[in-house]
């Protein structure tokens, strides 16, 4: 589940 969410996060990121 958290690796899920930094991988998330971690798109996000990159995206901005």
């Amino acid at each position: 589940m958290l690796a899920s969410a930094a991988r998330r996060s971690s798109q996000i990121s990159s995206s901005l």
